[in-house]
């Protein structure tokens, strides 16, 4: 009962905690920020396919579309919350594959997840620092399509 009463008379203090974890967005940027979910949602569902053509080319230009998007460069810190580098580097590991391949089935795709992932460290040190986890497997990777 007492945590009842608590909570309703610190809702100033309550909207205050929650502001630290909020993001806000200027009205300007509504619609790219609509587009931006729209494409990582699409990516996202591609991930549980199996690939072919029509998907590869789907997933590429869904990473296109989130590079050429003014949110992606304007709030890296949204870029990072949202998990975009883990979503790309789990499209990289589908590709790739667990095994060592001679032969890339989607060459293209690779080369865009290489593409987005430079981008998404160039704009914020926050973001590289995110990415580190996966350094590893870069670099063991790294040699795949030379």
């Amino acid at each position: 009962m007492f945590s009842l009463l608590r909570r309703q008379y610190d809702g100033i203090g309550e909207l205050l905690r929650t502001m630290r974890k909020s993001y806000t967005i200027s009205a300007a940027s509504v619609q790219d920020a609509i587009n931006l979910l729209v494409s990582l949602g699409q990516i996202r569902s591609l991930l549980s396919v199996r690939m072919g053509k029509e998907e590869e080319k789907l997933m590429i230009d869904g990473l296109g579309d989130i590079m050429n998007n003014k949110v992606f460069y304007q709030h890296p810190n949204l870029m990072r919350v949202l998990g975009m580098h883990e979503t790309v580097m789990e499209v990289m590991v589908n590709v790739l594959g667990g095994d060592k391949l001679q032969e890339i089935a989607f060459p293209k795709m690779v080369a865009s997840c290489c593409r987005f992932l430079c981008y998404f460290c160039r704009i914020s040190r926050q973001n590289q620092k995110a990415m580190f986890d996966h350094l590893g497997y870069l670099l063991e990777n790294s040699s795949v399509g030379l």
